[in-house]
């Protein structure tokens, strides 16, 4: 059908759809409730009456939140339109179950690894919840739960009695307390209270050597009786143990001629270090050198020697003969 100048025409709008939670199913008090639309499209929402607008994305999603609180009778109605200019669709009716949410998992801020010791234990939560920390009895003797209130930041930290030293433990915290809500899950961290990164004293960072020039270890320093892990150019590792001093060495082995790279990391009580590395650069040795005067024998030499030789002894006789006349004439005056 042709259009009449001066109208519009109506272009029909696919219904707006649930697709999370399903209709008649259950959400959870300030989940998320999505949905579908005709991509662009205004969706008209009314939850138990209250009113608000969202936009069906390019892909034509829509999402909304539950309500803060559970209704009286624990049901949620929705309604929802979707509009696009003057173009309405036909309106959607959905039914869910509202049941209260647990509090939500409290967050470990302590990172995952800290160097040389923990002496507190942090995170954040609900404002007024209670946080219970537990670390095994095996890992830290009697630590047991401890608990600790979130304050009105949502923030919360334990202090430790005594210092984590190096080690790897586990973690984990729940919190509680808020009235008509349930116990958060178990948010868990695996703590690595890590040694430094151990030191390579030789080779410096960046050297250069020959083949014949090349040290017979590598050497350094970590905690003492570390576990120290050797890898050259990303091979396997080797393995050996830093001594009483906290000294060790490792065969460097025959290199060929190229850059090569070294990475070291310790182990100290189960908790590995960061990686301590250095490249380097193995050149060919020089060419050898023939010393002066040790030329290869062509013969040259033994006639110059003889022709020398020879014009040596013209020389010696042609001035025995002048002597020789000398005298004469002497003799004869």
């Amino acid at each position: 059908m042709a259009a009449i100048p001066g109208y519009s025409v109506a272009i029909h709008l696919a219904a707006p759809a649930l697709t999370s939670p399903a209709d008649g199913g259950t959400v959870e008090t300030d989940a998320p409730i999505t949905g579908t639309a005709p991509a662009g499209s205004t969706v008209q929402l009314s939850l138990n009456g209250e009113e608000s607008e969202v936009l069906a994305g390019p892909d034509g999603t829509w999402s909304t939140k539950a309500p803060t609180l559970v209704p009286e009778d624990e049901k949620l109605v929705i309604t929802a339109q979707a509009v696009n200019g003057f173009n309405k669709s036909t309106v959607s009716e959905f039914t869910l179950t509202v049941k209260e949410a647990p509090l939500p998992l409290p967050v470990f801020t302590t990172p995952a690894t800290v160097l040389n010791s923990v002496s507190s234990i942090e995170g954040t939560g609900i404002a007024g919840a209670t946080v219970s920390v537990s670390i095994p009895d095996d890992q830290v003797e009697s630590f047991a739960t401890r608990t600790v209130e979130v304050d009105e930041e949502g923030n919360w930290a334990y202090t430790l009695e005594e210092p984590l030293s190096y080690g790897v433990y586990d973690v984990t915290a729940r919190q509680s307390g808020i009235e008509g809500k349930e116990d958060s899950g178990t948010a868990e961290l695996t703590l690595t209270v890590a040694p430094e990164a151990p030191v390579i004293t030789n080779p410096a960072d960046g050297s250069e050597f020959t083949q014949s020039e090349l040290p017979d270890n590598i050497t350094g320093t970590a905690k003492a009786g570390a576990l120290v892990l050797v890898s050259f150019n990303g091979q396997a590792a080797v393995e050996l143990q830093a001594d009483d001093n906290g000294n060790w060495s490792a065969p460097i082995g025959d290199l060929t001629v190229d850059s090569h790279s070294v990475e070291v990391t310790q182990v100290y009580q189960g908790a590995p270090s960061a990686a301590a590395s250095v490249s380097f650069v193995v050149n060919a040795d020089p060419a050898p050198v023939a010393p002066a005067g040790n030329l290869p024998d062509t013969g040259a030499s033994n006639i110059a020697l003889l022709a020398g030789g020879g014009a040596t002894l013209l020389a010696a006789g042609a001035a025995a003969v002048l002597y020789t006349k000398r005298r004469r004439v002497l003799a004869d005056a």
